[in-house]
């Protein structure tokens, strides 16, 4: 496989991602709907904190970005704006998958970082092989807390 085309999160789209936050909030105050930029929020925030680059290819690699060590990082992002937002999207679930760890961003009502967990492949891997041993439909999906469970804490908003 070809190296993905990646991308160093600098100053111009910190600023351009603020300016977008803002905007989403608003725009989610006049409408009552909210716009889907959760997910890129959370990957451009962690790129930054991480000094990670960004994958931008159109192909889906099945990692969002590489890190100073070129592992691959799979990025899953949520906006806890109430009890309900406690799934996570689909994961990877197996060992083959092309990803070296995963970072889960929690992110507060206004896309503030307020918690961000670290979970390698073989954890993620051990969690789908035991949730899915005696079911006949696998799942593909876990919740904050099952993560967490987990995961280690790698940054906390005080």
């Amino acid at each position: 496989m070809s190296e993905p085309k990646t991308k160093i999160i600098d100053k111009e789209i910190i600023d351009v991602l603020k300016e977008t936050i803002e905007n989403s909030l608003k725009f989610e105050e006049l409408s009552g709907k909210q716009l889907n930029i959760t997910g890129i929020v959370g990957e451009v925030l962690a790129a930054e904190k991480y000094k990670l680059e960004l994958v931008v290819d159109d192909i889906n690699t099945g990692f969002d970005a590489i890190d100073e060590n070129k592992k691959r990082v799979q990025i899953k992002t949520r906006r806890m704006k109430s009890k309900k937002s406690n799934l996570l999207s689909k994961m990877s679930t197996s060992n083959e998958a092309d990803y070296d760890y995963t970072l889960l961003i929690v992110l507060d009502k206004r896309y503030n970082p307020k918690e961000i967990y670290h979970a390698e492949k073989e954890q993620i891997s051990s969690h789908f092989d035991r949730i899915n041993a005696k079911r006949k439909v696998k799942r593909n999906t876990m919740s904050i807390s099952q993560f967490k469970s987990f995961g280690k804490l790698i940054y906390e908003l005080k």
